[in-house]
């Protein structure tokens, strides 16, 4: 099995198509089911296997799609997982792809000036490791406080 993304990289929010094949060594066949795939270990989705020939070998291989733009920002790990059927054995396989914040300065532990966010409306709590936003919270500017 090979998955492929693509694109390695993309701005949070962005559509990745992510490509699983599912490739045979026979003329028979294809293989048939549906393919998981996961990011970081959680649920992303399930695709079924639409099945076909290698144009170059007319060997059998299937290929399941799934385009989703709900990866979280940072390097992720997106593995997608075949359970195999009655004629082919599981697989996996899995690919880098890098998520990046549309305001970094919002990610990052070092913000050098977080009041010159304030008058966008919104505040991100963010985690003390890593800097990665928790809770995207709606605020009204007189509760902003002046100084930080």
């Amino acid at each position: 099995m090979t998955l492929a993304a693509s694109s390695s990289s993309a701005a949070v929010g962005t559509s990745i198509t992510l490509t699983a094949t599912v490739g045979t060594s026979g003329f028979g066949n294809p293989p048939a089911g549906e393919v998981e795939f996961t990011v970081n270990g959680m649920h992303l989705g399930r695709a079924h296997l639409i099945g076909g020939t290698d144009p170059t070998t007319g060997v059998s291989l299937a290929t399941a799609t799934l385009i989703t733009s709900k990866l979280p920002v940072g390097a992720d790990t997106v593995m997608a997982s075949y359970k195999g059927d009655r004629n082919y054995v599981g697989s996996s396989s899995s690919v880098a792809v890098t998520v990046t914040p549309t305001h970094p300065e919002l990610f990052s532990n070092k913000l050098q000036s977080p009041v010159s966010f304030l008058g966008t409306g919104l505040c991100f709590v963010c985690a003390a490791f890593g800097g990665r936003p928790l809770i995207p919270v709606s605020v009204r500017k007189r509760y902003l406080p002046t100084t930080m």
